[in-house]
């Protein structure tokens, strides 16, 4: 196999799987606390704990934490978003 011609598609592959699977959270303050915690109790349903209980978890989160909070559709998204 000619390497000149594998080496590129090679490169350009690994560079578009590295940037795709990457999320982009978008930071989100403290003040939007009740709109993290009223989007993540919808998500959790029965699991969800209490109300001021997640409002507590959340102001001590990061701005990224809590961005990926509001972004998270399932509730593995959501346990992905402790590890950020």
């Amino acid at each position: 196999m000619n390497n000149k011609r594998f080496f590129p598609i090679v490169f350009s592959s690994t560079i578009l799987l590295a940037t795709g699977c990457s999320e982009d959270y978008i930071p989100v303050p403290a003040t939007q606390c009740a709109e993290v915690v009223k989007h993540s109790t919808k998500i959790l349903g029965k699991f969800a704990k209490p109300r001021n209980e997640m409002l507590r978890q959340c102001q001590n989160s990061t701005d990224l934490q809590r961005g990926c909070a509001l972004q998270a559709k399932i509730v593995a998204d959501l346990t992905k978003c402790k590890d950020i």
